[in-house]
């Protein structure tokens, strides 16, 4: 639980394409960047932001990533 919430409870945007080798991310502070690229080091990519929601895919680094889940106003989605 502690790493879903590292993953989505921050203001970083996502830029660029979803492929967690390439993505980049615009932060307000160093410090909510750092907690985004480590969720995403432990396995939980954020990947999209839009006005109502987010989306974190667990991904390992060896691309065997499963499924996708998320929160958004209105229910949480976890695998």
């Amino acid at each position: 639980m502690f790493l879903r919430m590292l993953a989505v409870c921050h203001t970083v945007i996502p830029d660029g394409p979803e492929d967690p080798k390439e993505i980049k991310y615009e932060a307000e502070s160093p410090d909510e960047m750092a907690l985004v690229v480590g969720a995403k080091a432990l396995g939980f990519f954020f990947c999209r932001r839009t006005n109502t929601g987010i989306t974190v895919r667990p991904w390992r680094r060896r691309g065997r990533g499963r499924g996708e889940c998320g929160w958004n106003a209105q229910k949480s989605v976890w695998p």
